[in-house]
């Protein structure tokens, strides 16, 4: 009786279970939709800057890079010599769990990083890879690390680095996400550029590809790498008479490039912002939806096993009852048979 009690009590927990998690699938897959309807608002600002961005990337790759490195790094050769060197390391998790390994994935990739950096002093990330090879000063270069997230933060924070500063994710919201809150994380940004020489930085995240999937990658923010001067390749390029595709920009150049500086920053963290936040939704409602589904199949074994249990006790009770019908007529044959025989010695005797 009392196992029949606990598997009651216990299925009852697990179907309590199960409506959260049915509740969080929805509230997952609501915030999922509205991201995406924000993102699809956002988008048309960050590929407009992105346009701009990447047609003067061809084109002017020299100035371009030159000066986006120089303004977080600074063209201060004094400052920069006297400056710590360090790698900053941006990583995007989240402040709840119950999303599958999605601040796992982010936390692991971490760690391998700066386990291969304390080991080998350099390695490859999967995106925006950089090489230490022939560095005099890689010995010097230490991690400074910015963690998005209470998740992050907390598995993160005891790590041997230079300096490690916590973001709280809740600017990130899908429910108040907008240019004005990622200042935020920007101006953490610029303050570490200000105290340290930030020679490379990445930001760590999990992009999104679809609804069940997704990758972590290192995105490196700066320094950008130019290429080859698109007036330099039409020259070398035989078949093409005159530099089609040259573009004209107003007021004037300059302007063009100290509004990409001053976005820049800005616009690569609203995308990866949004990529991690699409991520996170729907990490979360499909580790809902399987946790929904365990939960339920938990409820009909548990189900069976009580049935089954009672079904046990019931036969058992009916066994018993049988077996006590079958003792009791059993013994009034025999309590008839002993007085038909005392009957018959009684009559014998008189």
């Amino acid at each position: 009786m009392a196992l029949l009690q606990s598997l009651k009590a216990r299925i009852r927990s697990i179907e309590s279970t199960q409506k959260v998690t049915k509740a969080m699938k929805m509230i997952a897959a609501s915030c999922l939709r509205k991201t995406h309807l924000k993102t699809a608002l956002i988008d048309d600002s960050i590929i407009e800057f992105k346009k701009v961005f990447d047609t003067l990337y061809d084109e002017k790759p020299k100035e371009l890079c030159d000066i986006i490195n120089n303004f977080y790094r600074g063209n201060d050769s004094y400052l920069q010599n006297n400056r710590k060197k360090v790698r900053l390391f941006v990583v995007f998790t989240s402040d709840r769990g119950l999303c599958g390994h999605f601040n796992i994935s982010v936390i692991k990739a971490m760690l391998t990083k700066l386990q291969g950096d304390s080991s080998s002093n350099g390695g490859s990330v999967v995106e925006g890879a950089y090489t230490n090879a022939n560095n005099a000063d890689n010995d010097q270069v230490e991690n400074v690390l910015i963690c998005i997230g209470k998740r992050g933060y907390e598995a993160l924070k005891n790590l041997p680095v230079t300096e490690i500063s916590f973001c709280d994710d809740l600017v990130l919201k899908i429910n108040n996400f907008s240019f004005d809150l990622i200042d935020s994380i920007e101006a953490n940004i610029i303050a570490l550029t200000a105290k340290y020489d930030v020679i490379e930085c990445f930001a760590v995240y999990n992009a999104f590809i679809s609804v069940l999937q997704y990758s972590t990658i290192f995105d490196k923010l700066w320094p950008i790498i130019p290429k080859e001067d698109l007036f330099m390749r039409l020259a070398k390029d035989q078949t093409t008479t005159s530099p089609i595709g040259i573009n004209s920009y107003e007021p004037h150049l300059t302007a063009v490039l100290s509004y990409l500086r001053d976005n820049y920053l800005k616009m690569k963290i609203c995308n990866i912002s949004l990529s991690s936040m699409l991520s996170e939704y729907s990490t979360r409602m499909t580790a809902m939806e399987s946790a929904s589904k365990n939960s339920q199949e938990l409820t009909m074994k548990l189900t069976k096993k009580l049935n089954r249990i009672r079904q046990e006790n019931i036969t058992n009770e009916l066994v018993e009852i049988i077996a006590g019908v079958q003792y009791v007529w059993l013994s009034c044959i025999f309590y008839a048979e002993d007085c038909m025989l005392h009957k018959d010695f009684v009559l014998e005797f008189v």
